[in-house]
């Protein structure tokens, strides 16, 4: 048998064992089920999401390598991402379980919400500041060590291009995963927080090879 194979059944068998224990140990513990069957689908999805993202940074390396050091700014540009998106999906969820948010998909991405309107100008503001911020420190920090630069208008430019276009989308996939879960009596936060982090690793290198483009 293919030895590929027999690993794959052998990991696939493990991973069953390992999630019905998990199961039986929570269902003694009273935990509940309800956390388990919204998370636990999406969270299988973004396995595969995760390993798409992967597959995609692999097969466009050898592109991203055509400017010096560009590889140094998936981290910054995809860590970045996540963290912010963190900040805005959180307050998001919070407003829709307070009732200060209501859940209306036209009025929130019109910024006629004012709430939404003010977090989405606050993640702007702190996403054009930090990707400058990183693109500084990201050129001088490979000159330090010894690595060649693209530049530091290069590295200013992709990482403020690549992150403001991927905020721009995830800002739009929060809003409209998040009302819709709660719409369905769903709660949002099993449910956005891995969504968005894994659609932000693959939007967040699509977006940072568009940037590169641009550039070469």
């Amino acid at each position: 048998m293919n030895p590929v194979l027999v690993n794959f059944l052998f990991v696939l068998l493990i991973t069953i064992f390992v999630g019905i224990s998990a199961v039986i140990f929570m269902k003694k513990l009273n935990i509940s089920r309800t956390i388990i069957r919204e998370a636990i689908l999406v969270l299988t999805i973004c396995i595969f999401g995760e390993i798409t993202a992967g597959i995609i940074l692999s097969d466009i390396e050898q592109f991203l390598t055509i400017l010096p050091g560009v590889l140094v700014l998936v981290p910054i540009v995809s860590g970045t991402r996540g963290s912010l998106m963190g900040i805005f999906n959180s307050r998001l969820t919070s407003g829709l379980h307070l009732g200060t948010i209501k859940p209306n998909i036209w009025q929130a991405i019109s910024l006629k919400d004012r709430i939404i309107k003010e977090n989405i100008l606050g993640i702007v503001f702190l996403t054009m500041l930090i990707a400058i911020l990183s693109g500084v420190i990201a050129h001088y920090f490979s000159v330090l060590f010894g690595f060649q630069s693209a530049g530091l208008f290069k590295f200013v430019f992709i990482v403020l291009v690549a992150s403001s276009l991927s905020d721009i989308s995830l800002i739009l996939t929060g809003i409209v995963i998040s009302f819709l879960c709660f719409k369905k009596g769903l709660d949002p936060d099993n449910l956005l927080f891995p969504l968005s982090t894994t659609i932000s690793d693959i939007i967040s290198i699509l977006f940072l090879v568009l940037a590169v483009r641009i550039l070469v």
